[in-house]
């Protein structure tokens, strides 16, 4: 299992890094987009699942998808993804209203306007995350040390919860999960991220984070993305699917790869705004 994680994860580096020295931190906002793209497909899928009488205009939300992650990279400053977020859900909501029948704003609506919340409402903040540093490469620094410090969260929880994991931490949704496995992924986070941070720094991309932010942020990331991971769990579950896709080798779908970055990216971003950095 952790091998094929590690061939997906090879893959993803060999995708991102090559659009990083081409195209710059613009290049990784459209990959950035890409993903939530695939995401939302995904999500779509599952909570159709849910019931037959769910339907999700696709091809509409996949547009404001992709509006809404593209405005937070080019309408950064202006917090534009927020703001095409509000006018997609004001959308969402007036087209449902004016259905005919008051059961297509149940079926049709609601699940809608919560795709929208849930995937580019929240993942563009990686986007503006991008955008927040003094340099171009600062944002990038950043971008990378939040994402790392989610995912050496996820690696920690599963290489400790395998080998000493007896408790489970949340059994209705994740059997696999454990309370060692969860101090471990914190354990793994807290280090990892002070480690990076001061490689960060040391190169001078880092510099606006100080130490103690930088350690509650790792601490606080590390317990939001548990609780974001178990979020989308809980989704799996409820639509009976084990993963979200296949389109990553031992990762599963673009929405498995995100998971444990839907609340931390939000997370991370208002903690670093009302820290003033």
């Amino acid at each position: 299992m952790m091998g094929s994680r590690l061939v997906g994860s090879a893959l993803l580096l060999l995708l991102i890094f090559p659009t990083l020295l081409w195209c710059g931190a613009g290049g990784l906002a459209w990959l950035l987009a890409f993903f939530a793209l695939g995401a939302q497909l995904e999500l779509v899928r599952l909570v159709q699942n849910f019931s037959p009488r769910v339907k999700i205009a696709c091809g509409q939300l996949s547009f404001w998808t992709v509006v809404i992650m593209l405005g937070a990279w080019y309408v950064g400053p202006l917090h534009g993804g927020i703001w095409l977020a509000v006018l997609a859900l004001l959308a969402t909501v007036a087209n449902g209203i004016m259905a005919v029948h008051p059961s297509h704003l149940l079926c049709r609506t609601l699940p809608t306007a919560l795709c929208i919340l849930y995937i580019p409402f929240t993942l563009q903040f990686a986007a503006l995350l991008l955008r927040s540093g003094p340099t171009e490469q600062s944002g990038i620094w950043l971008l990378a040390w939040v994402v790392c410090v989610c995912k050496l969260n996820d690696i920690g929880g599963l290489l400790t919860g395998t080998t000493f994991g007896r408790h489970s931490l949340a059994k209705e949704y994740s059997p696999n999960k454990t309370w060692e496995g969860f101090f471990g992924g914190l354990a793994f986070a807290i280090v990892g991220g002070e480690v990076l941070w001061v490689v960060g720094k040391s190169f001078g991309h880092l510099a606006q984070l100080p130490n103690q932010l930088a350690l509650a942020l790792a601490g606080l990331l590390a317990v939001v993305a548990t609780l974001s991971d178990l979020l989308e769990s809980a989704i799996k579950r409820l639509a009976m699917a084990k993963n979200s896709g296949a389109a990553i080798p031992g990762i599963g779908g673009f929405l498995d790869l995100c998971d444990s970055l839907i609340l931390s990216l939000p997370t991370a971003y208002a903690v670093l705004q009302l820290s003033g950095r």
